[in-house]
């Protein structure tokens, strides 16, 4: 028999699928830890001197941007895994975030994304329409027109 816990939504968790996701989470974690940690010290190591020749202030403004856009991504990561934890911690991991739905997101979409907030239905219909606001039960249809 596999132990659960009370999910927020009032269903059944499996205990063993939370901890593995608590695992696949933490790993990921600790990866983007590490790689924020290296890219923090590779720009201060970029040289700060400025050069002549235009070709190579422009490289390497070129390769001080780029190094700036990972450290941007890498800490959006890191507070989408530190928030996925967080709901595991208050009970609604895996539970849709949109307020219309609260429907358990698929342990496939999980294993996808272990950060996902939506489940495949709500998550297609903010891709498709572009309106997160639109109520339950009007995914995919069109606006009447006037």
């Amino acid at each position: 028999m596999t132990a659960s816990i009370p999910h927020a939504n009032g269903s059944q968790v499996d205990t063993d699928l939370i901890s593995r996701f608590i695992g696949i989470i933490s790993a990921r974690r600790e990866e983007v830890l590490g790689s924020l940690t290296r890219k923090q010290v590779e720009i201060r190591e970029l040289p700060q001197q400025e050069v002549a020749d235009q070709g190579d202030r422009a490289s390497n403004a070129q390769c001080r941007d780029t190094m700036h856009a990972d450290l941007a991504r890498l800490a959006k990561e890191q507070k989408r895994l530190d928030a996925a934890y967080a709901r595991i911690q208050n009970g609604s991991y895996g539970i849709c975030s949109d307020p219309g739905c609260k429907d358990q997101i698929d342990e496939e979409r999980l294993e996808a994304n272990p950060c996902a907030v939506f489940c495949r239905d709500c998550a297609t219909q903010r891709d498709t329409t572009g309106n997160p606001k639109l109520p339950r039960g009007t995914r995919g249809t069109r606006p009447p027109r006037h």
